[in-house]
């Protein structure tokens, strides 16, 4: 460990990579944690002139706003009692409440935020490395990459719902994955709606399979006659009425469900002409895991197998079949598909592990066009707003100095 926290001071992206390589030695978290936490310390402005990111946004909402301890505890009153003038959700607030206690420096909002982002990704990490069967190589790489690709560190920009989605994620992967339910791991889904209000779903998804009764055969046969819907588009949206949600999630409700916010999150209008590229992967992407899905539910001999795989199974059907139900809600679909990824491919790995190796291979391929996209600087991704690209080759103490003294 002393090797690796000297590796990590002269070259914090060094370390990182390194520990990858060896993710099996739980020391290895220890600078998956340090290295998460100093990216989203290290967020700042890159380039003004590129397209809307949601960094920027949090970033002048941080800069404009000031509570005083009052203003959030009423905000807090009006959310819990569904007041009109409610808040949405009270997680950022509460975020730029505290921290503007003691500083206006937005480095230490990203910093806070990126805490329990970083914690919760790595707990749900470690049931794939920590495996028996798991070990370092190429395909165990690509299986860490699987897990944390559809929510990883860098969604911090906007902390609101991968703080949710990472929460509801470790939760879920905790309480449903073994025989003994450590009720330790389903209260704290209750804060999701307050983390961000499109967790009210998932919430509402884990109470109903909670108190359904549950017959694996039935589901079976739901889940897989779901999986056209996966592919719907989600204009038909328009068509629904949602007055009958309490008044202040009306109007989030019908935004998320608007002309304005397919163009915005789903088409991304103005980003780019090669939509029909991105199309193609996204399709590939969701016939990847629909098979990957089908295989486990045709194995069900494998999946008695493993413990994980076995006590997982019937909330894994059950969330595959809900969330391949709401894929006609913009936005609210898309983001449930990044959690039914990470579902799918948790209960695939436990059930296969390396038996099978071509999935890993096609899952990269069609990962590769968003990755592209997401992380690469000449494309106009994510890290080209919010990533100086100095976070790669610099040491320590310079990445630390920089968020204070310039």
């Amino acid at each position: 460990m002393f090797y690796k926290f000297l590796f990590y001071l002269i070259w914090p992206f060094g370390a990182w990579i390194y520990s990858v390589l060896h993710a099996k030695e739980k020391s290895s978290y220890v600078i998956f944690f340090l290295f998460s936490i100093l990216l989203c310390w290290h967020m700042a402005p890159v380039n003004m002139n590129t397209y809307y990111d949601d960094f920027l946004g949090i970033l002048e909402r941080f800069q404009q706003t000031n509570l005083t301890t009052s203003d959030f505890l009423l905000e807090v009153k009006r959310f819990i009692t569904f007041s009109s003038d409610a808040p949405k959700e009270l997680y950022e607030h509460f975020l730029t409440w505290l921290i503007k206690l003691f500083t206006d420096n937005y480095h230490f909002f990203f910093l806070l935020a990126s805490i329990p982002v970083a914690l919760f990704q790595l707990r749900s990490l470690r049931l794939i490395a920590s495996d028996d069967d798991f070990y370092s190589c190429f395909y165990g790489v690509v299986a860490l990459m699987m897990m944390i690709l559809p929510r990883d560190i860098i969604t911090v920009q906007n902390p609101r719902f991968t703080t949710g989605y990472w929460l509801f994620i470790t939760c879920s992967l905790y309480f449903f994955s073994t025989s003994k339910k450590n009720i330790k791991y389903l209260m704290p889904l209750i804060l999701l709606p307050a983390i961000h209000s499109a967790m009210w779903v998932a919430l509402i998804m884990t109470a109903l399979f909670l108190v359904l009764p549950v017959n694996k055969r039935v589901l079976e046969i739901m889940a897989i006659i779901s999986i056209p819907f996966i592919f719907i588009d989600p204009n038909i949206s328009e068509y629904f009425d949602f007055n009958i949600l309490p008044e202040n999630l009306v109007a989030w409700t019908r935004w998320y469900v608007s002309d304005e916010s397919y163009s915005k999150f789903i088409l991304h209008e103005g980003r780019s002409g090669f939509w029909w590229v991105s199309a193609t992967f996204t399709v590939g992407l969701k016939l990847v895991y629909v098979i990957l899905a089908l295989q486990v539910i045709l194995n069900k001999k494998k999946v008695e197998c493993n413990e994980e795989s076995r006590f997982f199974y019937t909330f894994f059907l059950f969330s595959f079949f809900f969330i391949n139900m709401i894929q006609f809600v913009p936005v609210l679909g898309q983001r449930y598909f990044y959690i039914l990824q990470v579902f799918i491919f948790y209960e695939w790995y436990k059930t296969f592990h390396f038996s099978r190796k071509n999935p890993y291979l096609w899952l990269l391929f069609f990962y590769s066009w968003r990755m592209l996209q997401r992380y690469g600087y000449f494309l106009g991704g994510a890290l080209s707003v919010n990533m100086p690209p100095d976070i790669f080759f610099t040491p320590l103490p310079y990445l630390i100095g920089k968020g204070f003294l310039w």
